[in-house]
């Protein structure tokens, strides 16, 4: 854990206290030059103090930039860098688009959506894909797309382009309100920062100093805290998002234009379903008959057996009656 200079400041002065309360302590009285090196010695650690609160701030400023810059000179997508929007330019608006697609090209599609995404300045945030290709196992993708707003539309339309849309949505949120409440309240704690620093300067009691310390902690974690959801605001307007499922198919679901259905197709359709489902009917009452022939097959022997047997006993029992009957008549 490195030691950052606001710990050594607050280390100090803690030591500068303790040593001039067990040189009170000691002695009741104090000279007047015991007194003046008090004062100069709390003098020098809230300087001291200062300076190392400041240097520590400006250093993670500019540790901050540094690494934002490293980003976008990378063109990471996970770039934090700081490109400030001005809610007097427009609404700033968050675009969500959910997309559904089928496809005889699968693997050409997938291959094209990584393609083409990073060809527009975007990244891919998820992506998931299952199946193994076969007709019993055709498979499914499922894609996170972030991209530069101004490139969402062109993108949707060469996706569809080369795929059935089976489904699209989109939502949009207005932040322009919360851009703006987040903007001020990171300015508010700025301008109090800079306020505890002046006053961190100026003290002179030790204990004001460690409270001005606090203070100025609790002030710097509102700040990182503000300037982090700016970032995130700011990410999501500039980035809209694409969420993508592609499914494979054999046969692609035609498109109709939508028109009105007349009485006569009406007929049509109803016959045409009819007649399917009469189809569909037969097939699955014979595959369920061929799957039940392991156990029909023994039982209608068992019941041969058992109607031979019945038949036999029958006609017996028909010849003792017309037998005893014709020793009667006799």
């Amino acid at each position: 854990m490195a030691i950052t200079k606001k710990t050594i400041a607050v280390f100090a002065a803690l030591m500068a206290f303790c040593m001039v309360f067990a040189g009170c302590s000691s002695s009741r009285k104090s000279s007047d030059t015991e007194v003046n090196e008090h004062n100069q010695t709390l003098e020098t650690t809230a300087a001291y103090a200062t300076e190392a609160y400041s240097e520590e701030y400006m250093e993670a400023d500019y540790n901050g930039a540094a690494e934002a810059a490293g980003d976008e000179a990378s063109g990471s997508s996970t770039a934090t860098t700081r490109s400030e929007l001005n809610p007097e330019e427009g609404r700033l608006l968050i675009r969500r688009v959910t997309l559904s697609v089928e496809t005889l090209n699968f693997s050409e599609l997938c291959n094209n959506v990584n393609a083409r995404t990073k060809e527009a300045g975007g990244y891919i945030e998820t992506s998931s894909q299952g199946g193994t290709g076969n007709a019993r196992d055709l498979r499914t993708a499922y894609f996170v797309i972030r991209v530069p707003e101004d490139k969402l539309d062109s993108l949707i339309s060469e996706f569809g382009g080369q795929a059935t849309i089976v489904s699209q949505s989109e939502t949009t949120d207005d932040v322009t309100l919360d851009y703006v409440d987040t903007q001020s309240k990171l300015e508010a704690y700025r301008i109090e920062q800079e306020q505890l620093l002046e006053m961190l300067d100026e003290a002179k009691d030790l204990d004001t100093i460690i409270l001005l310390q606090n203070e100025l902690t609790n002030v710097r974690y509102e700040i990182e805290y503000y300037e982090s959801s700016l970032r995130m605001l700011e990410n999501q307007v500039t980035y809209a998002t694409l969420t993508l499922n592609i499914e494979e198919v054999i046969e692609e679901t035609e498109v109709e234009e939508a028109h009105v259905v007349t009485f006569s197709e009406r007929i049509k359709d109803t016959f045409e379903d009819t007649m399917e489902n009469t189809r569909i009917f037969f097939e699955d009452l014979f595959l369920g008959i061929v799957a039940a022939l392991p156990v029909l097959v023994p039982l209608a022997v068992i019941a041969v057996i058992v109607a031979i047997v019945v038949t036999i006993n029958v006609k017996k029992a028909r010849k003792a009656r017309a037998l005893r009957q014709a020793q009667k008549d006799t």
